[in-house]
């Protein structure tokens, strides 16, 4: 994380002795949940908290529009559960099938190296102003921890060998926010944003089960140059 950190600063502050009077750079970070969306059932997981962390360079198409780029590193935290796996234990001859008595548990640890293409419109032409901003970001998956657990019957859970899922390696992630920047000092700029991503292509594919579609929300900060 410290070389990383390092990288982003140096990046900003190499390509800001080159920028003409519309090009901008800077460091943007975002704590942000991710949630899943079990469009199969029973399956259960928890929102999980995760970040988004890159350095961007910002074109200046006139006063209030901006379009810009950059790198940024995507981390992705998943837990869940998933009830759709049936033995003789399960089914209860008065009340049907039971869930609860086995099921596989998926823990997951994701980094994805990301390339955002954004829009961002000023509402006004003021140093501090609110903005809107829309785009997509390009999502490669770089490192991955996945470990898979069974409960057979309600008995003590155990790690399997192999992990159970497989990640995508490519997402297209849209994403909207709106946001306020705000003048720091002389040509500095902080701002706060709060954004939503949709995922239009799944995170993952558990085998022979389910596809699991995700969203992230969050908000983002960072300054600019």
């Amino acid at each position: 994380m410290k070389l990383l950190l390092t990288f982003l600063l140096l990046f900003s502050f190499s390509l800001l002795s080159y920028g003409q009077q519309q090009f901008h750079f800077g460091v943007e970070v975002m704590p942000k949940y991710t949630l899943i969306n079990f469009h199969k059932k029973p399956i259960l997981g928890d929102p999980q908290l995760g970040y988004s962390i890159g350095g961007n360079i910002y074109y200046a198409i006139n006063e209030r529009h901006q379009i810009y780029t950059g790198i940024h590193v995507n981390q992705i935290n998943l837990d869940f559960i998933n009830y759709s796996m049936l033995l003789n234990c399960d089914f209860n001859s008065s009340h049907g099938n039971d869930y609860l008595n086995s099921y596989m548990r998926h823990t997951q640890e994701l980094y994805y190296v990301t390339i955002p293409l954004r829009n961002k419109f000023k509402l006004n032409e003021q140093d501090n102003h609110l903005y809107i901003q829309s785009g997509f970001d390009f999502l490669y998956l770089s490192s991955s921890k996945i470990e898979s657990y069974i409960t057979e019957c309600g008995q003590h859970e155990q790690a399997l060998s192999q992990a159970q899922i497989s990640p995508i390696s490519f997402i297209l992630l849209p994403n909207v926010g709106v946001g306020y920047e705000f003048k720091v000092y002389k040509n500095i700029k902080s701002f706060i944003e709060f954004k939503g991503e949709v995922a239009l292509t799944d995170l993952f594919h558990e085998f022979n089960t389910i596809n699991i579609p995700y969203y992230n929300f969050g908000i983002s900060t960072g300054i600019k140059f």
